[in-house]
């Protein structure tokens, strides 16, 4: 379905902010509102206009980051959200050999309650490739989970996918230099973990980890307002 989106009018509500805007081809109602996180849903057809303009009410706690108001997000939507970021960050745990070689306190803090997972996502075969297929396939095209879950699915998707660069970088390591080799994997290494902390914390505060540059807006484009 299409959706032709007017820009956004704002005013202040009695209860936090409403956000209004037109809207081609759709009824708005409670089926839309439950998908997309919105508190609360009207909307009205102005005399002789073909487009329905509705308002759409959201808790300000909903913090920044939220992009385009969906309210805040229940907390077990929060938890479930941090869950996907797993992967990546256990895809990303390899490239911190350097660092764990040289602070080994890091290593048993982060590999400690890792380790278990880590023996299963990377030593079962075809286990890691399941995970990302599930994840795409069962929480990312799945309308019925709110656009909250599924958009932070698709950023540790995304996250996880560019992974791919450095290992093909290094799949010449024979060939580059060792302080190359190691300048690569620290770098990767420390990405994963601003991305993912970030990412995880943001969710735990209710708040949309939007903020990724170019990652966070690829995956606007590719979940969409809904």
């Amino acid at each position: 379905m299409a959706f032709a989106l007017a820009p956004w009018t704002c005013g202040a509500g009695a209860v936090g902010q409403f956000r209004c805007c037109g809207v081609r081809g759709v009824t708005p109602g409670p089926q839309i509102a439950a998908r997309t996180g919105w508190l609360g849903c009207t909307w009205s057809r102005p005399a002789g206009s073909t487009a329905a303009r509705w308002s759409m009410q959201f808790d300000p706690r909903g913090g920044r980051g939220n992009r385009g108001g969906w309210g805040t997000p229940s907390l077990p939507e929060r938890l479930i959200s941090t869950l996907p970021y797993l992967m990546p960050l256990l895809d990303g745990i390899p490239y911190g050999k350097f660092v764990f070689a040289k602070v080994p306190e890091l290593a048993r803090v982060l590999l400690g309650p890792l380790t278990p997972l880590l023996v299963i996502y990377r030593g079962v075969p075809f286990v890691a490739f399941g995970v990302f297929l599930a994840l795409y396939f069962a929480v990312v095209r799945n309308g019925n989970i709110s656009r909250f879950i599924r958009w932070n699915t698709q950023q540790a998707i995304l996250i996880d996918i560019l992974l791919i660069v450095p290992q093909l970088l290094l799949g010449f390591g024979g060939r580059l230099p060792g302080a190359v080799v190691e300048a690569i994997s620290n770098t990767v290494f420390y990405g994963v973990l601003l991305a993912v902390g970030y990412s995880i914390v943001s969710n735990i505060r209710g708040e949309l980890p939007d903020q990724i540059p170019g990652i966070s807006d690829s995956v606007d484009s590719q979940i969409g307002p809904y």
